[in-house]
């Protein structure tokens, strides 16, 4: 599949729509505008192995001139030196479909190029098409069929957006931030806001610092169906006024917050339990070894051993020395479902069934790859497929052992290496989200009265499932405002608030357990009764020199 030069503003190649969950791989999508993919929300699509331009994130995924024949005449086969040349995915190759789309072999190794992709070479290319080198030197396009004469249909004009909008709050005193909110309908591509008071911006959501008086507030939006505009006289109003009260750490006066609705700290809500599978009578699954094992217990035969109507694979190479306990040579391979596996670890959950393979106590050397299937219905909402791993039963110390693993979600599979045999099982991690708060920045820590300072906190989910933290900003014991962050498990992000100092004094900050301090300063006024001090012994000096002089005058003349 390849997608080059399209034009469309939800994804000039690929649109997945709201909650979709597609599957993309060993595609090519380049040369699109505005940008190659647009996934809404709530969507989750699955795009590997594909040569995506401007970068996207996915295993296998490459950002590289694909290196097209001649794209802009219909020639998308690949040139030598593509980088999508043995880099896709095999086992995303439906079962029975080995040509490309010229009819041309599908398998063909390059060996010049390094395989970059999954599977047993040779690695299929990203793409429509396979680089052959038995063809000549510029491949002839693939014959377009006959066209049926059709009658012109007619386009339909898009329509111009409605714009229109919401603030809140509309009111307040001294300086209040006003969250607009875009309520636009139809398909609108940029946005532009004219706050009354000299303020714009083009962001779709904005917020805006008003002071003290009446504003007139436009939004104009455009599409590729036109422009409208809304205008909403004396939409806002501030007066002025007094600031939140109740200064702290030694000092009394206020702070004014842009103020926002209290939000209610979210609930959380239980990870939906899929439904369990219901484990089968455990019918041990056999793989005889006699044939490709010596006396010495080494492997004479290199290959996949798949056991037959089972979910696991292994793969044993050649030259592998295999024994039992004895040191005997290892004739066969047992995996038997387990009807009541060990307890899975505290926060986790075993995904499918448990195996136990024997004979116990059997080892490899080199260590051998054991491929395990499971079902992705399976696992709780937040869980990553990426972030499945096994894990072996220590029978000694009674603990599940994690392995370094390889997940391919196209085919539902995750590999280890292994040594030795015991119980394996796939876990995934449940930890419920888990928040912790650190960071915590005041800038800067003195202001004159009306300066702004900026505080900052990082929140990070240590747990391993999704969810949502609500912060609080406090001052002075007040409740100011409240943030909300929705982090995936194992990341981190940043919560900004500003406020500003109406009043002179010091305030405490509190988000979470962090506290810190700002301190407001007074302005620096005049003293009248200094100055009416000052100037009245002025006067009096004045006069004293007067009445000595006019006093040493008399005296002369006398």
């Amino acid at each position: 599949m390849g997608q080059y030069g399209r034009n469309n503003s939800h994804g000039g190649s690929i649109f997945n729509d709201e909650y979709c969950s597609s599957t993309i791989v060993n595609c090519i999508s380049w040369g699109n505008i505005p940008h190659e993919i647009y996934n809404a929300p709530s969507s989750i699509p699955t795009i590997i192995f594909c040569n995506i331009e401007g970068e996207y994130e996915g295993i296998g995924n490459i950002n590289s001139n694909p290196l097209f024949w001649d794209s802009e005449n219909g020639l998308f086969q690949l040139q030598k030196g593509s980088p999508c040349i043995d880099a896709g995915n095999n086992s995303a190759v439906p079962t029975g479909i080995m040509c490309d789309f010229d009819g041309n072999p599908r398998f063909v190794d390059d060996p010049f190029t390094i395989d970059k992709g999954f599977g047993i070479p040779p690695i299929v290319d990203i793409g429509a098409f396979e680089l052959q080198y038995s063809q000549i030197q510029t491949p002839t396009p693939t014959p377009a069929a006959t066209p049926t004469p059709t009658s012109t249909p007619t386009s339909t004009p898009i329509p111009a957006p409605v714009a229109d909008f919401s603030g809140s709050p509309r009111s307040g005193a001294v300086s209040v931030f006003v969250r607009f909110s875009d309520q636009s309908s139809g398909h609108v591509d940029s946005w532009q806001w004219d706050f009354g008071d000299g303020g714009i911006s083009s962001e779709q959501n904005p917020s805006h610092l008003y002071s003290p008086g009446t504003f007139t507030v436009t939004l104009t939006v455009t599409g590729p169906g036109g422009s409208d505009t809304v205008t909403k006289t004396n939409y806002i109003r501030i007066t002025s006024g007094g600031g939140i009260g109740g200064g702290g750490g030694g000092g009394g006066g206020g702070v004014y917050v842009p103020p926002s609705t209290p939000r209610p700290t979210p609930t959380p809500r239980p990870t939906p339990r899929p439904t369990a599978t219901p484990v089968p009578t455990p019918t041990p699954m056999i793989l005889d070894l006699s044939d490709v094992i010596d006396e010495n217990g080494i492997i004479t035969q290199d290959g996949d051993f798949v056991i037959e109507g089972g979910t696991c694979t292994v793969e044993i190479s050649a030259d592998t020395v295999a024994k039992t306990t004895d040191e005997s040579p290892l004739e066969s391979i047992e995996i038997l479902p387990v009807e009541d596996p060990p307890s899975a670890p505290e926060h986790a959950n075993i995904i499918g069934l448990c195996y136990d393979f024997g004979p116990d106590g059997a080892t490899f050397d080199p260590a051998i790859i054991i491929r395990m299937e499971y079902d992705p219905s399976l696992l709780a909402a937040g869980v990553a497929e990426a972030d499945l791993i096994i894990a072996y039963y220590d029978t000694q110390t009674d603990t599940w052992i994690e392995l370094e693993c390889e997940v391919d979600p196209v085919t539902n599979t995750i590999a280890a290496q292994v040594r030795h045999f015991t119980p394996f099982a796939i876990l995934a991690d449940e930890t419920p989200a888990q928040f912790n708060l650190s960071n915590l920045t005041i800038d800067p820590r003195t202001v004159d009265i009306d300066e702004t300072i900026y505080i900052a906190v990082d929140v990070t989910n240590t747990g391993a499932l999704s969810g949502t933290y609500a912060a609080t900003l406090m001052i002075s014991g007040v409740e100011i405002d409240l943030r909300e962050v929705t982090l995936a498990g194992g990341t981190s992000d940043t919560l900004d608030f500003q406020v500003r100092g109406e009043e002179a004094g010091v305030y405490d900050v509190r988000i979470g357990d962090l506290t810190g301090s700002f301190e407001v300063l007074a302005p620096v006024g005049v003293s009248w009764a200094l100055v009416g001090g000052i100037i009245g012994g002025v006067i009096f000096i004045a006069g004293l020199i007067y009445a000595i002089i006019w006093r040493s005058r008399r005296l002369r003349t006398a």
